[in-house]
């Protein structure tokens, strides 16, 4: 399956989250973690975030035409190519933690932005400045 990131699951394009709604789809936000810290939102197509959390691989697959390909392997063995930019393809090349927010999370999870750290299964934010 090829899927182009920004063209058929993500839901931060303008226009893009109005027309799924309309058509009654559903999204899932997932945080990108690397070095136990918040470095990417993913607001994508339900359906499409139930197969990255379900990644066994990430490949380079990268070519001429498409400099950004990453071959994500799927825990039954299915495998998708998928188109990005560039910031998503050194995420998911360096094997991050992906974690799923539930729509029904409490306010804390609900605050959750980049910089918070992600430890032993726990979100906290980055300390003030003193």
């Amino acid at each position: 399956m090829n899927i182009n990131f920004y063209e058929d699951v993500d839901w931060l394009k303008p226009g893009v989250k109005k027309q799924r709604v309309e058509t009654e789809q559903l999204a899932v936000l997932i945080w990108c973690i690397m070095d136990s810290k918040v470095v990417k939102p993913l607001i994508v197509d339900e359906w499409f975030g139930e197969k990255l959390l379900k990644a066994k691989t990430f490949e380079d697959a990268a070519s001429a035409n498409n400099p950004f390909l990453i071959k994500i392997t799927i825990e039954d063995e299915e495998t998708i190519n998928l188109v990005c930019d560039e910031m998503l393809y050194a995420i998911l090349l360096s094997e991050p933690t992906l974690i799923k927010i539930p729509r029904a999370a409490d306010a804390h999870l609900q605050e959750i932005d980049l910089g918070w750290s992600y430890i032993d299964g726990e979100f906290t934010p980055p300390e003030e400045p003193k």
